[in-house]
């Protein structure tokens, strides 16, 4: 399983993403983000450690058996969460029942909202 973002706004900043990743966890695990505090800030460092900017592509990976990895512009993060818990709370950032962003969701599964 995959999530790739391609950057195509100049409105999206740091900040912004920072704020809609860690949004999107708790709408994704209800409010109960605490059991995976130090993953999450794991996956928020990586947009926090250089400016994005248009053009950017980031590559979020699931293997099973072994976890989550990502990738800004095709260079590994040499990072590696473990667990299908966190898997499912990271995509349900994007398919929730109550996304960040409904309209993303929909282009996501290829509807229209």
């Amino acid at each position: 399983m995959a999530v790739r973002m391609h950057i195509i706004s100049s409105k999206l900043t740091v900040d912004r993403m920072t704020e809609s990743i860690r949004e999107g966890f708790d709408r994704s695990l209800l409010g109960k983000t605490a059991k995976f505090r130090s993953q999450i800030d794991m996956i928020v460092e990586i947009f926090k450690s250089e400016p994005t900017k248009v053009g950017d592509v980031y590559d979020i990976f699931y293997t099973p058996g072994k976890g989550v990895t990502a990738k800004k512009n095709g260079v590994d993060y040499q990072i590696l969460i473990p667990g299908i818990g966190f898997k499912k709370a990271l995509m349900g950032i994007w398919l929730c029942p109550k996304p960040v962003d409904l309209n993303l969701k929909a282009g996501m599964l290829g509807y229209t909202n």
